[in-house]
């Protein structure tokens, strides 16, 4: 898993949608969420953050039964790239498109939720933290 781990995402929400997840998904997300760190401040560190938080997420409403809101939660961030930098005409879609969409449809808890990862991870990412 490299380039693909958007790819990977995408591939397992579509197997959600359709109500199948097995070990090899679980796996998969787990392997996908190791690789989404980063350093704080570094280049859309804080979309990585949110990668994790979405996989978390995700893994939790599989463990509950819940395909289609675990499939929700990787629609909202399998185009974001871990391995590259976005362009501004990406991370502006998905903030106007993605974000708007999730919104629409996420219970307000995850909604929260989204938010404060941003602000925190917005927050560690200024240059007077250091």
């Amino acid at each position: 898993m490299a380039e693909e781990t958007t790819l990977d995402l995408a591939i397992v929400r579509n197997r959600l949608l359709a109500g199948k997840v097995d070990d090899r998904d679980r796996a998969l997300l787990v392997a996908v969420h190791s690789k989404a760190g980063g350093v704080p401040g570094s280049s859309h560190w804080v979309y990585r953050v949110i990668v994790k938080w979405a996989i978390s997420n995700a893994l939790s409403d599989i463990e509950a039964g819940a395909l289609d809101h675990a499939a929700r939660e990787l629609t909202l961030v399998h185009n974001i790239p871990l391995l590259t930098d976005w362009t501004a005409s990406d991370e502006e879609y998905f903030l106007r498109a993605t974000v708007t969409t999730y919104i629409e449809h996420a219970p307000v808890d995850r909604i929260k939720g989204l938010f404060s990862n941003f602000a925190a991870a917005a927050e560690e990412s200024r240059p007077d933290r250091a």
